[in-house]
């Protein structure tokens, strides 16, 4: 990015000039994100965020890249713990690990702004997701969760055969469906889950009675999956919109 263009944005940042902030396949080298953070903790506008897909550039600069957006997380999750206005945070696709994952379920235990939150495509594994929904459960601001794509690099191949949330990441998430009333949309998209993860999701899903939205689709799933998902769908009585296909 130019270094006028840079400037322009920082100065509207810390103006609250505003309110939507979309930083995607955006290189920031470290000073720039120093800036950023620098910049939101003047911030008192901003009630979209998103900084996402930093994984997408040239492969001389990509891993910079990523290191930089790894190293602002710490300094983000802290403004965000004290921060009133944003209610939408997108941080998909950036390489974020568990440790990462870690930082932002401490902020989530104390931020009562954020409603939207996607970690989706990153590769903070089944550590990273027990973190999150350990954190989400006495949550009842969060009601749209994206967990899709969760990967175990950003180098993955998008159709791995593997599945990615694995029993205990897909345990962890029932139990957040079974415990959190507030959740109302949640992405599980192109995570590859086995026949006996989607009966442990099923389980919660008769459970659950808030869930209104839910996207199951890109997951290989079978006819078996299939119809434990509709035997499920008949128990709730909250989901409207479901979302299946290329399965």
């Amino acid at each position: 990015m130019e270094t006028t263009q840079w400037k322009k944005i920082i100065d509207d940042i810390i103006n609250n000039k505003i309110s939507d902030l979309s930083l995607t396949c955006i290189e920031l080298s470290k000073n720039q994100c120093e800036e950023l953070v620098q910049a939101l903790y003047l911030n008192q506008s901003i009630t979209s965020l998103t900084l996402d897909n930093s994984t997408i550039g040239p492969e001389e600069t990509r891993n910079e890249t990523i290191k930089n957006i790894k190293n602002l997380i710490k300094p983000l999750a802290e403004i965000l713990k004290n921060n009133h206005t944003i209610t939408l945070v997108d941080l998909s696709c950036n390489d974020l690990g568990p440790d990462e994952a870690k930082v932002l379920a401490e902020m989530l235990e104390v931020n009562t702004s954020i409603t939207s939150f996607n970690i989706g495509g990153n590769p903070v594994q089944v550590e990273g997701i027990v973190y999150l929904t350990q954190s989400l459960k006495q949550n009842i601001y969060v009601t749209s969760l994206n967990f899709g794509s969760i990967k175990y690099n950003y180098i993955e191949s998008l159709y791995s055969y593997d599945s990615r949330l694995g029993i205990k990441g897909t345990t962890a998430i029932a139990e957040l469906l079974e415990q959190n009333k507030f959740i109302t949309s949640l992405d599980l998209r192109n995570n590859w889950m086995s026949t006996e993860e989607l009966r442990i999701l099923a389980k919660s899903l008769e459970r659950n009675n808030s869930l209104t939205s839910i996207n199951i689709s890109a997951n290989n799933i079978n006819d078996e999956g299939a119809e434990i998902i509709a035997l499920a769908l008949r128990e709730n009585h909250s989901i409207i919109t479901i979302h299946i296909q290329e399965n």
